[in-house]
This record gives C-alpha cells, structure tokens and sequence, in this order.
C-alpha cells in the first residue's frame, strides 16, 4: 500500500506542481484503505483480556499459614507487558482482596504468577477475586481484568476473627511491655486454661518479632483473653509492624485468627 501511494504522488508532482491538483490524484480506495488499517490496530489493541488458569479458587487459600499457599497464572491475550519489572508491574495491579500480594514475572512477556503474600487479620470473604491490571505497564491501550470466582469453603456462615482493643504499638512499648486484649468473633473461641498456654505458645512461635508473652489469669474467658507482651531481644530497625497468629490447638477456628499492629516509631 505504502509502495503505490508513493507512486501516485511521484506521479502527480511530474504533471503538475499545484497542491490542490496533488491532492486529488490519491484515489480515495488508497485513503479508505489506509484509515482501516488503522482502525484494525486500534480494534485489536483494544480486544486485549486477561485469563488466570484457574476457573476458581477456595476461600481457605487466602488464609492458609498466613500466606502463600495462593498463586494464579495471569496470561495476557492479545497484548504484552512493555516491561519485566515486577516492581511496576505490580504496582499497576488492582485486586478486591484484604491482601499483601506478590508475583514472579515470566520469560514470554506475556505472564505473571500472581499470589497471596499474606492476609490481613479480618479479611471478608468475597464471591469473586477481581484482578486489574493497569494499561501503563502494556502495549495496549486498555486495562485489562480478570474475575475468579472463589468457592466458601469454610463451614462458619461468617469468617472467625479476632478484634484486639489497640490500633498500634510504640516502640517502647514493645520493648518495655504493655497490655493487650484480645476477643474472637462471629463463633471462634480460644482454648484456655489458666495460663493461656497454647495461646502462648502459637503467638511466640508466629510472631515476626521474638516477643514473650504472659497471659492474666483473671483476663481470660473462651472468647476473650488479657495479655502482657514484651520484646525479648530488641526490636530490628526494619520491622514496621508486630504480627502473631492465634492457630492450631490455641482456638477452634479453621482459619489463623491474625493480629497486626502498626509500630510507631
């Protein structure tokens, strides 16, 4: 097409020099022909969708051990990610989930292994897992979206959590000590005895930081449990944020009972 366009107008200038009479020697098939084509890249830039290799995924991943026991394939189809920096391409992505994510890029340009990296303490469940990814980081011009549907299959009718009576902690609060209440929800409930052993125990050996933690004997109920906890060996300077789990034989749930607290420094 290119080559008998520059033929008509090589042409032209050989019969006249006038603009008007230039103009009008290209047959307007040639200008049809020119703006399809580029109707035709505009359509196919715009079909581009996004396909996990999942029809569906359980509830129960998204909590599992804290985290990553959740990973989807994402393949893109009719477009490319114009960059293989997870970095980026992460930060274009959008979910519905009360989740920290991560991903792995892959070789063809075109995929990314998507997962949980770990939930948040009172994550909601939700029929669909929603996944956008934003058109900067492709060679479309359109974002592009898929929806997993996510099967319930956890037995309670509402997701056990666990509330706690503060939003954050000090850093000299963690390292000198200070006082914490935790209460169950929506039917989880703690298995105790007076020295809040198995609670002790799951929350020292999940914790991120080396904490001890002391229960108070006259602060524990099964739905509810007063704590003294205190950082055994310092706090590190990169840790922003204490997180423990509440699991196994330390409560009835089927799902890690989470809590996470902001360290204000």
């Amino acid at each position: 097409m290119k080559k008998i366009a520059t033929s008509l107008v090589v042409s032209s200038i050989v019969l006249t020099s006038s603009t008007a009479s230039f103009a009008a020697t290209i047959p307007q098939s040639v200008i049809g022909a020119v703006k399809n084509t580029t109707s035709l890249e505009r359509q196919i830039t715009s079909n581009a969708t996004l396909t996990a290799d999942q029809s569906s995924v359980k509830y129960s991943k998204f909590l599992e051990n804290g985290g990553g026991e959740l990973w989807v394939k994402l393949t893109l189809n009719g477009s490319e990610f114009n960059t293989n920096d997870p970095y980026k391409i992460k930060e274009s992505i959008s979910q519905n989930y009360d989740i920290k994510t991560t991903l792995a890029v892959g070789n063809d340009g075109k995929s990314i292994e998507f997962g949980v990296y770990e939930p948040n303490a009172n994550i909601e469940y939700l029929e669909s897992w929603d996944i956008t990814i934003d058109s900067s980081v492709l060679t479309s011009d359109s974002d592009v979206q898929v929806k997993i549907p996510v099967v319930n299959d956890i037995i309670y009718t509402s997701t056990p959590k666990v509330k706690v009576d503060k939003t954050s902690i000090t850093l000299d609060e963690l390292k000198n000590g200070f006082d914490i209440t935790l209460e169950t929800t929506n039917g989880a409930m703690f298995n105790t005895r007076c020295s809040g052993g198995f609670i002790r125990q799951s929350i020292m050996r999940t914790s991120n930081i080396d904490i001890f933690p002391i229960a108070y004997c006259d602060g524990i109920e099964s739905t509810k449990v007063k704590l003294h906890i205190r950082a055994l060996n310092g706090v590190p300077s990169y840790k922003d944020e204490l997180v423990f789990r509440i699991e196994g034989n330390a409560s009835n749930s089927t799902v890690p009972l989470i809590v996470n607290l902001p360290i204000v420094r």
